[in-house]
Order: C-alpha cells, then sequence, then structure tokens
C-alpha cells in the first residue's frame, strides 16, 4: 500500500501526520501513538483504568503516570518526616534513610537492622515526602546558564520486552527513563521526570525545569541527539507569536552532541548547533567557569552518581523496583541528597545548593528530614 493510500484510508489529514504516527511507532511503540492524544495541560489525573469487556485490554485515558498527589502529604499538620513517629524511633528513622542512599537495598536495610521490609518503604515514603517538600521551598529562581538535558534507561517490575500486551497498555511497568535537566555549573539537580522516552516527557521537563528558574531562558542548552528536546524547548521557550526557532535563536543557542559507537564504544564525536550562533556558542564556552567545549559530561557523571547511590537504578541486580511509587520516591530522596546534603569535590567541597547561592553549609540527613517547611 503507498503512503497516500494508507493516509486516505487511515484518515490521516497529510502525508506529514502518516510518518510522524510510523515514527513513533517505531521509536516507542503504541504508548508513543499514545502520547500524542490531547490533555489537559498542567493537570495530572488519578490513572483509572477504562472499563473494558473480558478479554480486553484496559486503557489509560489521560497522562499514562502516577497522578500528582502521590505527593500529597495524607494529613495536613505533615511539615517534616518525623511528624507522627515516636521520638524513639527518630534515630533509626535516620539511619535506615542513610542506608536506602548509599546504595542498599530494602530487604539488605531490613536484615541490618532487623525490621520489616515494609518498615523501610515506610520511612522511604516519609522522607521522600519529605525532601519533595524541601525541594519546592527551596528550588525557586533559580538562574541557569549551561543546561544540560539528558535521559537515562531504568525499568520497573519487568523489562520491556518482557510485558504482556496488559502490561503495556498500563505503561507503567517496563521501562521507565529518568529524565534530569542538570546545571553544569552548580551541578543542581534542577528537575527531573520519570516515565516513557516520548516527546511529551520531554516538554514536562522543560515546564517544569522553567517553573522552578527565574524564567530566563539558558544562554547554552546541550544535549543527546533526542529529538524531543528541539520540540520541547520551542514549545516552551519559543515565541507566543509564532516565530518559532528564530525568535528562540535570538535568546538561546542549543546544540546537540551526536556519538558514534561501534561495538559498544564511543568512537567518534560531532557537536551540531540546532538553533542559535555558533560564534555566541564559543563566546559563552569562553566564559564558562566548567565548560571548554559542547559536552553533556556533567549530566552523564551525574547519572553514575545515581546508579552508585540509588540501588534500583544498579544494572544486573535483583534490587530493582517492582513499583513505579517505590522507584519515584527513591529517585525523589536520591536527587535531594545530592542538592543539600554531599559535598562535591568540584564545587571545593560545597553542595549544588550551596553553589547556587540557596544554603550556606551542607545539611545532614537529621537537618534535612527535620526541616519544618512554613
Amino acid at each position: 500500500m503507498g503512503v497516500a493510500e494508507a493516509a486516505r484510508r487511515f484518515g490521516f489529514k497529510s502525508r506529514s501526520s502518516y510518518y510522524l504516527f510510523a515514527a513513533l511507532i517505531r521509536e516507542q511503540g503504541f504508548a508513543g501513538v499514545l502520547d500524542l492524544r490531547p490533555s489537559n495541560a498542567g493537570v495530572r489525573r488519578t490513572q483509572t483504568p477504562t472499563p473494558r469487556k473480558a478479554g480486553q485490554i484496559p486503557t489509560y485515558p489521560d497522562r499514562l503516570r502516577p497522578e500528582e498527589s502521590l505527593w500529597a502529604c495524607p494529613a495536613d499538620p505533615w511539615r517534616n518526616a518525623f511528624y507522627g513517629l515516636q521520638k524513639a524511633h527518630h534515630g533509626l528513622f535516620v539511619q535506615i534513610v542513610r542506608a536506602v542512599v548509599e546504595g542498599n537495598g530494602v530487604r539488605g536495610i531490613s536484615r541490618i537492622f532487623d525490621v520489616d521490609a515494609n518498615t523501610v518503604l515506610h520511612y522511604l515514603q516519609r522522607a521522600a515526602r519529605q525532601c519533595r517538600r524541601v525541594t519546592d521551598r527551596f528550588l525557586q529562581g533559580l538562574h541557569v546558564d549551561e543546561l544540560q538535558l539528558d535521559e537515562m534507561w531504568s525499568f520497573v517490575c519487568k523489562k520491556q520486552k518482557r510485558l504482556t500486551p496488559q502490561e503495556e497498555a498500563h505503561a507503567l511497568k517496563g521501562d521507565q527513563w529518568c529524565w534530569l535537566a542538570f546545571d553544569a555549573r552548580s551541578r543542581v539537580i534542577v528537575q527531573y521526570e520519570i516515565g516513557k522516552r516520548t516527546y511529551r516527557l520531554a516538554r514536562d521537563l522543560l515546564r517544569h525545569f522553567r517553573e522552578r528558574t527565574d524564567g530566563t531562558a539558558p544562554r547554552l542548552v546541550t544535549s543527546d541527539e533526542y529529538a524531543g528536546y528541539e520540540e520541547a524547548l520551542l514549545a516552551v521557550y519559543g515565541s507566543p507569536g509564532g516565530a518559532g526557532a528564530s525568535a528562540l535563536a535570538a535568546q538561546m543557542d542549543y546544540a546537540v552532541v551526536s556519538k558514534t559507537r561501534e561495538k559498544g564504544r564511543v568512537v567518534a564525536i560531532e557537536v551540531k548547533v540546532i538553533f542559535g550562533l555558533e560564534e555566541r556558542v564559543r563566546q559563552t564556552l569562553e566564559e564558562s567557569p566548567v565548560s571548554k567545549h559542547v559536552n553533556t559530561a556533567f549530566v552523564e557523571r551525574s547519572h553514575l552518581s545515581r546508579r552508585q547511590f540509588n540501588r534500583r537504578l544498579a544494572r544486573k541486580t535483583l534490587g530493582f523496583s517492582k513499583k513505579l511509587e517505590n522507584h519515584l520516591w527513591q529517585y525523589e530522596l536520591e536527587t535531594t541528597m545530592h542538592n543539600f546534603v554531599r559535598p562535591h569535590r568540584g564545587l571545593k567541597n560545597r553542595t549544588p545548593m550551596m553553589a547556587a547561592g540557596k544554603t550556606d553549609h551542607p545539611w545532614s540527613v537529621e537537618e534535612l528530614m527535620a526541616f519544618c517547611v512554613p
């Protein structure tokens, strides 16, 4: 069947729409096509499956991701992680949180501290909610000059090729990509998203990143070759009047790092300026205190740290997440520890939040868990 005949028979408005759908199916499977469906912007709905007849696959009508209420406090008086916890258990709670962020698995921690695995998960949930409150409190109005974007592969319950058709339709199991918006100068993880590798998730990453910054477009943005980043930058920072890349190029430079691999090894690296001016990119690099050339090395090094300190991201182990909620909770805890608690040698033993001017000392785990958010 020819392209024109396929476009006419299946109701595509143009040949370009047919090519778009075909490319999404090749790259992302049917989840990529589902991602194009309209939804209410900025609203995350509860993912309840649409009732179907026996034997049919249930479908999720909106975002295919956990709802935002996952981070809502179970009670209004919650202002820190110790609320409602007996004082005698505070020390154990802090020790378990430390063990979690040092790369230990849930069942290993339960054996070390002689507690039930469900207790460890309950403490993980408490700590993650506290970290989300603290992050929302301090990550506001951040100014970013050099932004690096990248995504890291992970999975929940089982790998994508092992999913049944029902599990693949739910999109809550299988491959879950961890997306980062990383400030190369301060090393702050400004925003992360976890979900499928789709264009909409790339837009969400940039949209939430802009909400946590001062609204000024970064001078230099670098990423890999994933096309969703270019679309996301145009959607979030582009001109409302529709001028598109030409208007965005006046305030931002976007470059892509293209790597050629042979037998799993990088043999060539090519830099492409997608929009912006090459002269302005060179000037930004000359003024940069950390970068001498266009790269994604800082965000990729951050991925290595996430795999080192987060047991759920370690390769070829049994510590992978069985539920997406636990995956999100531990990633939130780990990124907050990176931003507030762990000093970095590249920052002269300061934390990223100190380098960004948001805090004046490295926080301890106790201080992080006890901080009362007004």
